[in-house]
């Protein structure tokens, strides 16, 4: 039973982990656009 929740745990803070960083990515993108495009300005 303790090993089935571990288990239910690390798959849950696996999913949440890789929602985060597919998060973060887009968030990287869009800043990098903004400074890339600020660039060009120049």
């Amino acid at each position: 039973m303790l090993h089935e929740v571990e288990t239910l745990k690390q798959r849950f803070v696996g999913t949440r982990y890789f929602k985060c960083a597919a998060e973060l990515t887009e968030v990287m993108k869009i800043l990098l656009q903004q400074n890339g495009n600020g660039a060009d300005h120049c």
